[in-house]
């Protein structure tokens, strides 16, 4: 079928409309990637020796830039990152979590369910470290805070199964159980979801100090 003159032309001009619409997202995006690394166009039609030189000076500048600027960048961020650890609210936050875990601790070895040197054998830890945090030093940092929870929760759920299976000879079991109970939840309550991860991998028969090397 032959086509008139202007049928032609309305022809030509929709091939020339489909290949710009082909073809412009395409540069687009190219002169998107290539724009931003300072990669010349011309690059594409040098000599493949030309490109491999480019290509190697442009990395480099970026090798330099990661050398020189990058540790300062990660520095910055990091700092910023700590900032709040000297804040007034981290502060407040650590005084109260530390007297809550000291009371709960000095509770626990008044009752004899635990001793010092027990802690010092199994978790490593110093008498002093003990002594500060029973006293509520608000010196104690928040990885103290964290390691004792792993020492409270492996104690106090050992008692517990002492006193319920009948493996401890109390004077009193109901009112030990109920004690240790309460225990149980102000340590809950204290640490939240670690405290359940703690007790939960006893409840499995881990070896929690095993775990912990």
């Amino acid at each position: 079928m032959k086509l008139t003159p202007i049928a032609n032309d309305i022809h030509i001009v929709l091939w020339v409309g489909y290949v710009a619409l082909k073809t412009i997202p395409l540069m687009a995006t190219l002169m998107a990637l290539l724009i931003p690394t300072k990669f010349p166009l011309s690059l594409f039609f040098m000599p493949k020796r030309e490109q491999i030189c480019i290509l190697r000076e442009k990395h480099l500048e970026v090798t330099s830039f990661r050398r020189n600027f990058a540790p300062e960048l990660k520095n910055e961020v990091m700092a910023r990152g700590r900032s709040y650890m000297n804040s007034y609210a981290d502060g407040y936050m650590r005084v109260k979590v530390v007297k809550e875990v000291g009371a709960l601790l000095d509770h626990i070895l008044v009752e004899e369910i635990v001793t010092p040197q027990l802690i010092k054998i199994e978790f490593g830890l110093a008498y002093d470290t003990i002594r500060e945090l029973r006293q509520q030093e608000t010196s104690i940092s928040f990885e103290t805070i964290r390691h004792f929870c792993y020492v409270i929760g492996y104690y106090l759920y050992q008692e517990i199964q002492a006193v319920e299976n009948y493996q401890k000879d109390v004077r009193d079991r109901e009112t030990r159980l109920a004690m240790l109970y309460e225990m149980k939840e102000k340590y809950k309550k204290i640490y939240g979801m670690q405290a359940a991860v703690v007790l939960n991998l006893m409840h499995q028969g881990k070896d929690l100090l095993a775990l912990m090397k």
